[in-house]
């Protein structure tokens, strides 16, 4: 029963988190910055210490850059899998992972709605100026918003991208959660995993280089999920 509820949060969190990231399109601001004499600045995010750290890229270097997130998600969610398919304890796992990340994105969400600040990568810049991708910037957002959504999720996953949830990063907020999860179930002979885990007690080594590789590849992750 724990289960199914869980899986459920999961689905309904998800589905919320991409409803909220999708309508965030609309409301994305388009802020113009001026120096001290007015002339227009060619700065396109809030000052921010990662996003200074990147203004020698071009746009193609940017745009590879914004994609590097994804695959270190990918990653880390490739190893979690790998962890709970081989942990004695891996219902216990789904159970609890499933609930957290569905509560994590419902609060993304709501985040996303509550604070829209400026989307700096260039394919969001261009929806300001290409009458074809900011399109639907000029109609209503309801039902749209709903076939934008089912598109990204279902159709063309991550076609169109979000433009404007860039408050609550939901690749740190993966990368992290993957993380945790290595932390704690990890760890030889703790009591957290001592009903008929043997196999992590007896190779208490391949467990702590297990940690200290996804400790580095969250660390590299988040850093570059914040430099994009």
């Amino acid at each position: 029963f724990f289960l199914v509820v869980s899986v459920m949060v999961f689905f309904m969190g998800g589905w919320f988190n991409s409803l909220c990231s999708t309508y965030a399109g609309w409301r994305t601001p388009r802020v113009v910055f001026l120096d001290l004499d007015g002339n227009a600045l060619k700065t396109k995010a809030l000052p921010d210490i990662m996003h200074s750290a990147t203004d020698f890229l071009s746009d193609e270097q940017l745009n590879v850059l914004i994609k590097l997130p994804d695959v270190f998600v990918a990653v880390t969610i490739a190893c979690a899998f790998v962890l709970i398919l081989f942990h004695p304890l891996r219902l216990m796992i789904i159970r609890r992972c499933a609930f957290l990340v569905g509560v994590i994105n419902a609060l993304r969400g709501l985040a996303v709605l509550s604070t829209m600040l400026p989307d700096p990568s260039p394919r969001c810049q261009l929806e300001f100026v290409d009458e074809a991708l900011g399109a639907y910037k000029r109609v209503a957002p309801w039902p749209e918003v709903w076939h934008r959504t089912v598109q990204r999720m279902l159709l063309t996953p991550g076609d169109p991208p979000d433009c404007g949830d860039v408050l609550f990063s939901g690749h740190t907020a993966f990368i992290v959660a993957n993380w945790c999860l290595f932390q704690y179930y990890c760890r030889p002979g703790t009591a957290s995993i001592a009903r008929g885990a043997e196999a992590f007690r007896k190779n208490a080594r391949l467990a702590r280089i297990a940690r200290f590789c996804m400790t580095c590849a969250c660390f590299c992750g988040v850093a570059i999920t914040a430099m994009s």
